[in-house]
């Protein structure tokens, strides 16, 4: 079934999720991929985000003007408020060969994992991560597998955002230019990889962490 590229979703509009929504309008992929934009806290006449390349300065001012791209939440009142835990559209990953992760944080100063990435380790998808370096790094630590050398992971050690933002762009623009066959003999070849990935994931989530064990013994 996988036709898109591209899976991403992007709710609140931190600096890093608006250069990523500035390269999707550069490229003009809102809906040709499946991709989120709901704008929640948009500011147009926020400055241009420091870690994007000046070559999508104009894509990012006209994102003022787009109205907000919507996959699952048209039902919602408070699209703000609502749990991002997992999307219950299950056929969006089938759909998708990639998951654009773009998580709470890009900064060098901690690294910060939330339900963002859960997703696609839990639904059998690859990813790039657009977050705080070393994150990658943290997830292999953590007995997760990546992509490389397919995706260009090296962006995951460039602490110079900017420059970083650059190095996922690149491995974006590579990855669209791939035919669908291409792809999807990868993703064959790599389905033990994502059901290692999710064979982790659920196994971490039934692991009780020092903490908790600490408070059952108080409990005894």
């Amino acid at each position: 079934k996988k036709t898109k590229h591209f899976l991403s979703f992007m709710r609140g509009m931190h600096d890093h999720r608006r250069a990523l929504a500035a390269y999707f309008e550069h490229n003009d992929l809102w809906y040709n991929n499946i991709i989120s934009f709901l704008k929640i806290d948009w500011d147009n006449t926020g400055d241009v985000p420091e870690m994007l390349p000046k070559k999508y300065w104009e894509s990012h001012n006209k994102l003022n003007d787009r109205e907000a791209v919507e996959i699952d939440t048209q039902n919602l009142k408070n699209k703000g408020a609502f749990s991002t835990t997992f999307t219950s559209k299950w056929e969006f990953y089938e759909e998708t060969f990639l998951s654009v992760v773009s998580e709470t944080l890009y900064d060098n100063d901690r690294l910060y994992f939330t339900e963002k990435i859960c997703k696609p380790l839990m639904c059998l998808h690859p990813f790039i991560l657009v977050t705080s370096p070393h994150s990658l790094k943290k997830l292999k630590e953590f007995g997760y597998k990546t992509f490389h050398p397919f995706i260009d992971e090296s962006y995951d050690n460039e602490e110079d955002g900017l420059k970083r933002m650059q190095m996922i762009f690149d491995e974006l623009d590579k990855f669209r230019a791939r035919p669908i066959q291409e792809l999807k003999d990868w993703w064959n070849e790599i389905l033990p990889i994502l059901e290692h990935n999710q064979k982790v994931f659920l196994k971490f989530g039934k692991t009780k962490s020092d903490r908790i064990k600490f408070m059952e013994k108080l409990n005894d």
